[in-house]
């Protein structure tokens, strides 16, 4: 059984470094490729010697390539092991460069011979995909740039070629071929065009503008992405891409600073650190989407970890009363109302906690402080409120009404211990027709 260390390793490790040095021994001949793109438009008599050099070569490199398809073949099947796929792998590559290197010289011998031009388009599309497949994207992009010098208008060469330069982060490279694919595109006949295709060319595109900082740019070509976007989910894609660069008006850098923090939240336990670095974050933010973001992050980090509740609730109040409410309560921009949300929630948590150590009249003010806002819990809140004013009857009737206006958020228990209270109090103010049918309710909710 393979195992690393041992001997069996070594050796493989050793061959193939042998492999790769000796791949990498066959470089790209710039020169050539220069020569090729002048003529290709110029008359040019090929002598017959230089034909026949060039036919032997052809041959030899399409016998290399034949062997390099077989080799691919040999390493899919079932009784190949990962080491040894990789190893027959690596064979193949270096029997494709050799054949590229036997194609390149036919080419420059005769560069207007149509099977060699064939051949070598594949051998090259085929190097490319293997390259980076082994991760090896400068090497990739370098075979896929001297395709380009064959394939002018192919828009998914450009595409491919921007999609590797992303992953080198070179990101003027990434987006220059990407504007390529867009143009020949374009360019073509408009009935013709994939708009699925084109949409993928706007995505990538936005990307490497994302990544330059051309903040401008960039939204331009995610609204060009939405317009063509071909599901819903897609077009949801974009539109967070579009907000997620507008988050702080366009500074990217804020912007990945908070992702940063997101993914530190997510795993870390010093949580005094990460409050100061939200804070520090805070400082050098400008709209008030992402201070509101900060501050509520903040707030859930001392109400959860760091025992300071009451300082939560204070900070996130001071960014709930500026958010605007419809008629019905709700925060007018949606993505506001995890705020009243968490708020009611902490609210209600606190009073809770006092509730249980009897501390009453400290209850009562957290429960009624949750219910000056609308949150998705609220009937929960207005419960508490009529058990604590059960002895004025008319003030626990409404608040059980008012609780029953939410009803959704009350659990079955909680609708029953409603139903009790309104039976309650107007019994003891001697109404009992209208104490009647809450008992009513109350009976038939408990079969």
């Amino acid at each position: 059984m393979y195992s690393p260390g041992n001997s069996d390793d070594l050796n493989y490790r050793r061959e193939i470094e042998k492999t790769l040095r000796e791949i990498n021994q066959f470089v790209l001949s710039d020169s050539l490729w220069k020569m090729w793109r002048s003529i290709t438009d110029s008359q040019l008599v090929v002598p017959q010697k230089d034909s026949t050099i060039a036919l032997k070569r052809l041959a030899s490199g399409s016998n290399r390539v034949k062997k390099a398809v077989e080799l691919l073949e040999q390493s899919m099947t079932d009784s190949v092991d990962q080491m040894l796929e990789n190893k027959i792998k690596l064979q193949s590559i270096l029997e494709l460069e050799k054949a590229r290197v036997d194609l390149e010289e036919s080419i420059r011998l005769n560069p207007f011979d149509l099977r060699t031009q064939k051949w070598l388009i594949w051998v090259f599309q085929r190097l490319a995909e293997l390259h980076a497949e082994r991760g090896d994207f400068s090497r990739s992009t370098t075979m896929l740039e001297y395709l380009a010098y064959i394939l002018k208008d192919d828009p998914q060469l450009y595409f491919k070629l921007g999609e590797y330069y992303l992953w080198q982060k070179k990101w003027a490279k990434a987006r220059a071929n990407l504007q390529k694919s867009i143009n020949i595109i374009l360019d073509s006949d408009w009935e013709t065009i994939n708009t699925d295709e084109l949409y993928a060319h706007y995505s990538m595109r936005a990307e490497a503008e994302i990544r330059l900082g051309l903040v401008q740019e960039a939204l331009l070509t995610l609204n060009y992405a939405k317009l063509i976007a071909p599901t819903p989910e897609e077009a949801g894609k974009v539109q967070w891409k579009t907000d997620w660069i507008n988050w702080d008006d366009g500074n990217l850098e804020n912007s990945r600073e908070y992702d940063r923090l997101k993914e530190k939240y997510a795993r870390c336990k010093e949580y005094d650190d990460l409050k100061a670095d939200y804070l520090e974050l805070y400082e050098k933010l400008h709209t008030f989407k992402a201070k509101s973001e900060i501050q509520w992050q903040v707030a859930t980090l001392e109400f959860q970890y760091l025992g300071e509740k009451n300082t939560a609730i204070d900070r996130l109040y001071k960014i709930i009363r500026d958010v605007k409410l419809d008629s019905s309560g709700m925060a007018e921009v949606l993505d506001y109302q995890k705020y009243l949300n968490d708020y009611g929630k902490m609210c209600y948590n606190l009073g809770v906690e006092y509730l249980e150590s009897n501390n009453f009249k400290l209850a009562f003010i957290y429960f009624a402080q949750s219910v000056t806002f609308y949150w998705d819990e609220i009937g929960k809140s207005y419960l508490q409120l009529a058990a604590l004013s059960s002895i004025h009857n008319d003030v626990a009737i409404e608040y059980c009404n008012k609780a029953l206006q939410f009803r959704h958020s009350l659990s079955s228990v909680e609708v029953k211990k409603t139903y009790e209270l309104l039976f309650k109090s107007y019994k003891r103010k001697g109404e009992f027709k209208k104490a009647e049918p809450w008992y009513r309710k109350l009976v038939n909710s408990q079969l």
